[in-house]
């Protein structure tokens, strides 16, 4: 699972060396070299490595941006398949969290594997217009 940096702490106005990064967003230095050989701009007519925090900022958005896979309204992403599937026979558990929200809980249809996702109560109506849903008892502590 890739590691969200906390991309706040990065000016945009300052340039930073490999060893700064590293430091500043609690990686190692590697990590930061990786990013290079990924794509990430960098200043490198003289040593040291010098990288723009506007570049930094802007790479590091675009990586986590390409790292979401958003789902149709009637699909679970399935982590065995790595893609967005639609549940085995369109049958799914609703599984309250509290009062307001909790959790569709489905088998994938190619793999068999429990995928969930999460919802509202509100928006059961809505749902149930697609799955067949069967809601489970809230869990009294």
């Amino acid at each position: 699972m890739a590691k969200h940096y906390k991309i706040q702490s990065i000016r945009i106005h300052q340039s930073y060396e490999v060893s700064e990064l590293s430091d500043l967003l609690i990686c190692t230095q590697q990590t930061v070299r990786a990013w290079i050989r990924d794509g990430l701009p960098v200043l490198s007519a003289r040593r040291p490595i010098l990288i723009l925090g506007f570049e930094l900022r802007k790479y590091l958005k675009d990586r986590d941006a390409n790292a979401k896979r958003p789902t149709a309204l009637g699909e679970f992403y399935c982590m065995r398949c790595r893609k967005p599937q639609k549940p085995f026979g369109m049958l799914v558990d609703y599984i309250p969290i509290n009062e307001s929200k909790g959790r569709l809980a489905a088998l994938c249809s190619v793999c068999e594997t429990t995928c969930s996702r999460f919802a509202s109560k509100d928006s059961l109506p809505e749902l149930s217009q697609i799955f067949e849903i069967v809601i489970a008892a809230m869990k009294q502590d």
